[in-house]
């Protein structure tokens, strides 16, 4: 009764997450991954995502911290879009959503246009509309006493082999 999700994608590991909780007496309602959300929360808190596999992204409203967070899986495949201004924060995947927001001014973000155009991609966590960003992949967001903070909970580190040449 006390936190809430929005989820979009797939937890692969949601069984073995959702058997883990049940030993620890938490009871489900759902066959789903959706409700092994809100319980992780509640058991590990901004530590969850840690225990995430899967492609997703979601949104979790605690209402005893009377926060939001946001998050997006590892690699970035859900796409997660986000305004905020003052004590409003108005999420979607997809941008054109956010634009329909009476309070959303629809203007062009001029340096994302310039490094798509030159670039063919936007680097960072802008997009073509001023003032909607996107969460970078392996992040969470979280929205707080009308400030935000995001923090990456993982980063993917290429491990480089010796391989010696072959005659």
């Amino acid at each position: 009764g006390t936190v809430g999700v929005i989820f979009n994608g797939e937890i692969y590991n949601f069984m073995d997450i959702k058997n883990t909780l049940e030993r620890k007496g938490y009871s489900f309602q759902t066959s789903s991954d959706t409700e092994v959300l809100v319980h992780l929360y509640d058991e590990k808190g901004l530590d969850m995502f840690t225990e995430l596999s899967g492609m997703f992204s979601f949104a979790i409203l605690d209402k005893k911290r009377n926060r939001v967070i946001l998050a997006r899986d590892h690699f970035g495949i859900k796409p997660l879009f986000y305004y905020s201004r003052g004590q409003k924060l108005i999420f979607s995947s997809e941008a054109k959503a956010i634009l329909v927001h009476p309070d959303v001014p629809r203007k062009r973000n001029d340096y994302a246009t310039h490094l798509l155009t030159n670039l063919r991609y936007i680097q960072s966590t802008q997009t073509l509309f001023r003032d909607i960003y996107h969460v970078p992949p392996g992040s969470y967001l979280v929205y707080e006493n009308d400030r935000i903070d995001i923090q990456r909970y993982y980063e993917f580190k290429p491990v480089m082999q010796n391989i010696s040449s072959v005659d």
